[in-house]
């Protein structure tokens, strides 16, 4: 059932009085890149959040504190607010089931014959009017159906704004997401608010969905609000919804409301009323988990993928696949096609104010060719899987090679990032579905790994290896087993730990993922088909990379 709670408990002076204090000792200012003051834990004035619509007076509820307090200081103390009402929305999950979240992102619909006069770059036909269910609501169908989510949450530009002065196309995606009858809640990107239609008439839309869990609030940006997932009266996780504004296009109707902002960045309002929100939730429930989601993403997601070579620039020439990387820490997962535009936050203001509430992952979108999601600081750093064919998305080659463009030029990646979550709320094993008929699950091992720029390499000086022929007792013959290729004499690997094997034939242009066993000094590989000739071994142990360059020769060993 679809909940608003207007949070006239929001603050009341018990925990008021706590978050203030709290909030008021770390605050500091800065410029953020857009010119504008943010702070990094900014909290609210007394009695307020930032936003008309919440003030309310909270005397009784405090005075009714006090009196139970003193009446029994012995009894445990009750939270004066229900956690359950500081949310704006919840959403309940049954008994017994973990919840899962489905993070969509940049469908982006483009409504081709809707395109302005003089608009160029626009394909008539792969975007034409009739082709949405191809482009996108295919692709969305098999995910949420294969998923089958507990709650979904869209992290901006729903659709092309200038592509939809009409309103047709958000229309028909409103409608078409109630379909599932599953709670759903989007935020705006940087071309949602280009429409004609105007901002404040696509938050009309939102919010009059049966089940699109929505509110607009007159902060900074357009539709600033908080879903929680509720299950058996406790609150697990809250999702905070929020407009990273930025869109410079934006239509005179969008701007009349006065607070649609066309530069980067939360507004000082945004930042006071979800730090006020957040603190009161934790004051009354400590173990609820915190989680962001926006569009534009923050300059720290640069260093968050640092370890895998990520330098912020270039990256549309040489991509990563963290998925067939060197040494990939577990649970991350994903590709960078593009570097981070508009990246926002350089001095961490906003991301320490963060950290500081405890939130624990932060969900984008807006970098089309981006998938990535790694664990940094404590902290995921996701970006949502691309949702439909509009505007710039991924292609997979029939060799691994992953382009990305405004076209077909192999198999489209279209889906979905799946968020699973344990039953204390806590994030497990997060992933990327891919449609079948866009590419699938994918095993990137097949194709070369790539490696982690600062990973010690020590030659292992070793240039012979030995293929297996194996004795047939009842024939009385050897026979080849060029499945195990054995390497002895490895000194220096004695007792270590091997992570990864790898080896690359350059001459066949071959580069696979191995299976091996060391025994003392000896590595045994399992690899089939392993022909005779030079080949590079890389072996990955104890944070260290061990390259051999190996002239494989066959040996008579008799087993």
């Amino acid at each position: 059932m679809k909940k608003k709670l207007w949070l006239s408990l929001l603050v009341t002076a018990l925990v008021t009085t706590s978050v203030v204090a709290t909030a008021c000792a770390d605050s500091g200012e800065s410029a953020s890149p857009d010119g504008e003051s943010v702070s990094a834990s900014a909290s609210a004035p007394t009695g307020s959040v930032g936003d008309s619509e919440s003030a309310s007076s909270s005397e009784k509820d405090s005075s009714s504190s006090s009196s139970d307090s003193e009446s029994s200081s012995t009894e445990p103390e009750t939270p004066s607010v229900d956690p359950l009402t500081l949310p704006d929305f919840i959403v309940n999950i049954p008994t017994g089931k973990e919840p899962v979240v489905l993070q969509l992102s940049d469908t982006q619909i483009i409504d081709a014959a809707q395109a302005r006069p003089g608009r160029g770059g626009v394909d008539s036909v792969f975007w034409a009017t009739d082709q949405i269910e191809e482009r996108c609501y295919d692709y969305l169908t098999e995910t949420i159906e294969t998923v089958a989510p507990d709650f979904i949450i869209i992290t901006g530009d729903v659709v092309y704004g200038e592509f939809d002065d009409s309103g047709t196309a958000l229309e028909s995606f409103v409608s078409f997401m109630d379909g599932f009858k599953i709670p759903w809640s989007p935020v705006f990107g940087n071309h949602d608010n280009e429409s004609a239609k105007g901002v404040d008439w696509q938050c009309d839309l939102f919010e009059s969905s049966k089940y699109c869990y929505f509110e607009q609030r007159t902060l900074t940006g357009n539709g600033n609000y908080s879903v929680g997932l509720e299950q058996d009266g406790k609150l697990l996780r809250v999702f905070y919804m929020l407009d990273s504004n930025c869109c410079s296009g934006a239509s005179a109707a969008s701007l009349a409301n006065g607070h649609t902002k066309t530069t980067v960045g939360f507004g000082q309002d945004q930042i006071n009323w979800y730090t006020a929100q957040a603190q009161s939730i934790k004051e009354v429930s400590p173990q609820t988990k915190l989680s962001f989601a926006f569009h534009i993403q923050l300059a720290v997601f640069e260093e968050a993928y640092e370890k895998y070579g990520f330098t912020g620039s270039g990256t549309i020439n040489a991509p990563i696949n963290i998925d067939y990387a060197f040494d990939k820490s577990e649970g991350d997962f994903g590709y960078l096609g593009r570097d981070l535009k508009t990246a926002w936050d350089y001095d961490k203001k906003v991301y320490n104010g963060l950290k500081a509430l405890g939130v624990d992952s932060i969900f984008v979108g807006h970098e089309h060719c981006n998938s990535a999601s790694v664990v940094y600081d404590g902290i995921r750093f996701q970006f949502g899987q691309k949702s439909s064919e509009y505007d710039r998305f991924n292609c997979v080659g029939t060799d691994g090679t992953i382009t990305g463009g405004y076209g077909k030029t192999g198999t489209s990646l279209i889906g979905g990032t799946v968020i699973p979550l344990a039953s204390d709320g806590s994030v497990k094993d997060p992933y990327i579905y891919l449609c079948e008929n866009a590419g699938g699950a994918i095993d990137w091992e097949q194709w070369k790994p790539i490696d982690i720029p600062g990973l010690e390499e020590i030659s292992l000086n070793k240039s012979v290896a030995y293929t297996q022929k194996t004795w047939n007792s009842t024939d009385k013959k050897w026979e080849d087993n060029p499945s195990d290729l054995v390497i002895e004499g490895l000194n220096v690997l004695q007792n270590k730990k091997i992570s990864s094997i790898y080896y690359t034939d350059e001459t066949r242009a071959i580069s696979k993922k191995l299976d091996g066993v060391l025994d003392g000094t000896t590595l045994t590989v399992r690899k089939e088909s392993l022909q005779g000739g030079d080949v590079k071994l890389k072996i990955i142990a104890e944070g260290k990379k061990y390259i051999a360059d190996l002239s494989v020769v066959t040996a008579e060993l008799k087993t």
